[in-house]
C-alpha cells in the first residue's frame, strides 16, 4: 500500500474530518497554523482555501496532503477522502494516517509505555481494536496486529505490560481492574497528532497510493 519515491515535504495539508467537527491545517518546516470547529462540511473547501491565504501558500506549493482516515463517521470521511482525491490529482502525495493511530501516539506521547492497545466502539458489542508498539528507529507507533473489529467478549485477555486506552476499555469492568487504563482526552485531539505522524511518515517515506484511501467506517464519530 506504501510508494517510497518521496522527498521530504517542505508544505503539508491536513484534513481531519472523523470527530464532530472539521479541522484543517498547514505545516510548512516550523510554521504551524490550524483551524478547528468547522461545524459544515460544505465550509471545507472554503476554509482550505482561507487557510492557505492565511499561510501565504499556493495550493501547488502543498507537496503532501495527510488526511485522518478514521475510524469515524461514513459521509464525513467520504468527504475528506474525495477532496483529498481530488487535490492529489495534481501530483500530491498522500498521507493515510488512522485515527486510531493517532490516539495510540498521543498515549506515548503524554505518558510514554511504549506498548498500547486502542479500542474505540464500533457498535453493538462490537470494536475497533489496534495493538501497537514504538518504533524507536522510525519514531512511529507500529502496528503489531493490523486494525480489526472484535467482539467484547475477545478483548479480555491481554499482556497486563501494556497500556489500554480508548472508549471501549472504559466500559469494560474486567480490564478496568486488571489492566493499566490511561485516558486521552483533547477537544481537538486529532489535527496535532496527524500533523506529527504525516512527518513521520514522510521522512520514512511512507505515503498511499491515491486508490488506497478507503476510510475506517463507524456508526458515530469517535470523539
Amino acid at each position: 500500500p506504501f510508494s517510497k519515491d518521496i522527498h521530504a515535504a517542505s508544505s503539508n495539508l491536513i484534513l481531519e474530518n472523523s470527530t464532530k467537527t472539521c479541522s484543517i491545517s498547514i505545516k510548512n518546516n516550523s510554521y504551524y497554523t490550524e483551524i478547528n470547529n468547522i461545524k459544515n462540511n460544505e465550509n471545507i473547501i472554503l476554509n482550505i482555501d482561507y487557510i492557505l491565504y492565511i499561510s501565504k501558500i499556493k495550493l501547488y506549493n502543498i507537496n503532501a496532503i495527510a488526511l485522518n482516515f478514521g475510524p469515524g463517521n461514513f459521509t464525513k470521511l467520504r468527504l475528506i477522502s474525495i477532496i483529498s482525491q481530488n487535490i492529489s490529482l495534481n501530483k500530491k502525495n498522500i498521507i493515510r494516517i488512522s485515527g486510531i493511530q493517532n490516539i495510540a501516539y498521543a498515549t506515548y506521547n503524554k505518558y510514554t509505555y511504549k506498548h498500547i492497545i486502542v479500542a474505540i466502539k464500533y457498535r453493538h458489542n462490537e470494536t475497533f481494536i489496534c495493538i501497537y508498539r514504538h518504533n524507536t528507529y522510525r519514531n512511529i507507533m507500529q502496528p503489531i496486529i493490523p486494525e480489526k473489529i472484535k467482539n467484547i467478549s475477545e478483548l479480555l485477555s491481554f499482556p497486563n505490560h501494556y497500556v489500554y486506552t480508548g472508549n471501549m476499555f472504559s466500559i469494560i469492568n474486567n480490564i478496568k481492574k486488571k489492566y493499566i487504563l490511561k485516558s486521552i482526552y483533547y477537544r481537538y485531539p486529532l489535527i496535532k497528532y496527524t500533523s506529527i505522524i504525516s512527518e513521520k511518515y514522510l521522512n520514512n517515506n511512507l505515503i498511499a497510493h491515491m486508490n488506497n484511501i478507503c476510510p475506517n467506517y463507524i456508526i458515530n464519530n469517535i470523539f
